[in-house]
């Protein structure tokens, strides 16, 4: 899990690698609630919009290009900036499940029903520093990593794998529609890859 640290007022951001997305793609439940909750944190990891934007996904617009692969259109509630999101095989599973409508949440019931099946599969039990910073004083506490994945974990999530994956900063600005890439990489923890590195000297 990619730990980032915020300035004032804002706690650690969480990012899932994408070995630990796949243990929630992974879980099997006869829960239809809780699957649907699932889908729905699943599929924001790879479209990565603002909890905002994500309630009003019926605004946007699905469009296939020429090369029969679907992209989201819609403006950003916060910035209005237009993003352009091309869906991958994953998301694009999931929302023809739901026929391009994914279920709505408040995010309090959300991350409610979130924890619950974290713990009721025993993912992410392990225990980890919590740091909170406040002006600048830190105040750190002992918590279960679970305990701090919430539906805001899906943008980092989506931001981080992708800049871990070598995708152009302005490519991941046009999908996530933010303004400068100063604010963009205030957040990610970019991940160096020691074969891209390899590739400079051959």
């Amino acid at each position: 899990i990619y730990r980032v640290r915020q300035n004032k007022y804002q706690k650690e951001i969480i990012a899932l690698s994408r070995g630990e997305l796949q243990e929630i793609i992974n879980i099997k439940t006869d829960n239809e609630a809780w699957q649907r909750v699932i889908d729905v944190f699943v599929c924001n990891c790879f479209l990565g919009l603002r909890v905002s934007d994500l309630m009003t996904l019926d605004r946007g617009e699905f469009k296939k290009d020429s090369d029969g692969d679907f992209f989201y259109i819609k403006e950003n509630i916060k910035t209005g900036i237009t993003v352009n999101i091309p869906i991958t095989e994953i998301p694009l599973r999931i929302l023809q499940k739901y026929n391009f409508s994914l279920p709505t949440y408040a995010s309090q019931y959300f991350n409610r029903e979130l924890q619950k099946i974290l713990k009721h599969y025993k993912l992410f039990e392990y225990p980890v520093t919590h740091i909170r910073k406040v002006q600048k004083e830190s105040h750190n506490s002992t918590v279960l990593m679970r305990e701090l994945i919430t539906s805001h974990t899906c943008r980092k999530t989506f931001i981080t794998l992708a800049v871990s994956n070598n995708i152009p900063l302005n490519v991941i600005m046009k999908a996530s529609g933010h303004r400068q890439i100063n604010t963009l990489t205030s957040y990610v923890q970019l991940v160096a890859d020691k074969n891209e590195f390899k590739k400079l000297c051959s």
